[in-house]
């Protein structure tokens, strides 16, 4: 394989401090146990099969589709390996996931990656355990995570724990959030609470100038929830504008995309927020429609992403290939397929140690890793919105020990 592949599609493990050791990544043990005198089962041989759970059929066949094309994609960039893919039809559903899953390790499969929805993957992860298999999960959801099943999606609670690190390491303390109340805001919320250190609420004095609060996704009430949220009382008759919000902030955190944010942006200007002195923050739901970079009230706004040129070579080589530009999510079916590969290659139990390694890998977008407690963290870049652009402004760390460091 070409550097130029290595360096841009394929997965490698990536060492900290790799300049400064000469020793292999994995060193065998200098001697073999020896076996106790219970029958051991034979170790497997032949091709290493690794199952690849995607929708194939049902309204996310696309999706599926793009996943599977992109995992096909990584094997051919990983190169040398005797790893074969058994892609299998979860109709986009728990009970669909579940047989999918069976069918697979009945066909000898190894490893498990997907399914892609939260919702599916407690079926499979309950099928993988009876089998001592580990699952690789396409889902940004932790609570599905654990030991043995790694969620590789975007959680939304880094990519708020990135931005908020950021706009705090430019001198913004007084930091709110305002997030819908449904599954994704709630996790929003719990990384924003983590990133300010925990000292947030919404309305108690005790935690000063630093808020959130929820807004139903009905919009419903959303007009009343940004009211009381921006503290905002009717100016007098005559005075200037902004004279009606009480509550001010360096910077404020919209956890949301499509049209609920821009009523949310509409509605914080109408309500005086300064948004001229007021950061805008937000997550990579603000991606989901092209049309947000043009919309004035978030211009300058901050989020993290993958770094857009990375992305931009991954979406341009595989419309190369496939005649058409992917779907977001196939870059995940990618890197677990390129991960799996390459682990494969070395140890074809897939052991813990040799998945959760510190350092991490380098992917399609920038480097990652499993963690012990089944999410996966990522090296965001953080991007401004520049009058329909998106610019970078601090590059994705290349290792992890920069990132600890932070950035």
């Amino acid at each position: 394989m070409s550097l130029h592949k290595l360096a841009v599609f394929g997965l490698v493990l990536f060492m900290a401090g790799c300049a400064q050791r000469a020793e292999p990544v994995y060193q065998e043990p200098a001697t073999v146990p020896a076996l106790s005198e219970e029958v051991v089962e034979a170790a497997p041989t032949g091709p290493v099969k690794v199952a690849l759970l995607l929708p194939l059929s049902g309204s996310a066949e696309a999706v599926g589709r793009d996943m599977l094309q992109a995992a096909q994609m990584a094997l051919f960039d990983v190169g040398r390996t005797d790893m074969v893919l058994l892609p299998r039809d979860t109709q986009g559903t728990p009970e669909g996931a579940a047989a999918a899953a069976r069918s697979a390790i009945d066909a000898g499969a190894e490893l498990i990656l997907g399914p892609l929805f939260a919702s599916a993957t407690g079926p499979v992860a309950r099928i993988a355990a009876e089998h001592d298999l580990k699952v690789i999960s396409f889902s940004n959801d932790a609570s599905v995570a654990d030991e043995n099943v790694w969620v590789l999606g975007f959680r939304p609670e880094e990519q708020v724990a990135r931005v908020i690190d950021y706009a705090r390491r430019q001198g913004m303390s007084q930091i709110g959030a305002l997030a819908p109340d449904n599954a994704y805001g709630q996790r929003a919320v719990n990384g924003f609470r983590e990133a300010m250190g925990g000292t947030v609420g919404f309305g108690g004095a005790a935690f000063g100038a630093v808020d959130h609060a929820f807004y139903p996704p009905d919009e419903r009430e959303l007009a009343r929830v940004v009211r009381e949220f921006t503290g905002y009382r009717e100016p007098p008759r005559g005075a200037p504008r902004g004279s009606g919000n009480t509550r001010k902030f360096d910077a404020l955190l919209i956890a949301d995309g499509g049209d609920r944010l821009r009523s949310v942006g509409a509605l914080l200007a109408f309500y005086d927020v300064d948004l001229a002195s007021t950061r805008p923050l937000g997550t990579m739901l603000w991606e989901d429609d092209p049309r947000l970079l043009f919309e004035e009230t978030l211009q300058g706004g901050w989020y993290a992403s993958v770094a857009p040129d990375n992305e931009r070579r991954f979406q341009g080589r595989f419309e190369r290939t496939f005649g058409r530009d992917p779907v977001t999510l196939a870059g995940l079916a990618y890197d677990a397929t390129a991960l799996a590969a390459v682990v494969a290659n070395t140890d074809r139990s897939f052991p813990t140690a040799r998945l959760v390694d510190s350092s991490g890998f380098v992917g399609r977008a920038g480097i990652f890793r499993l963690r012990g407690d089944g999410t996966t963290e990522h090296g965001l870049a953080i991007v401004e919105i520049d009058n329909g652009t998106a610019r970078v402004i601090e590059p994705a760390p290349d290792s992890f020990l920069v990132a600890f460091l932070g950035g």
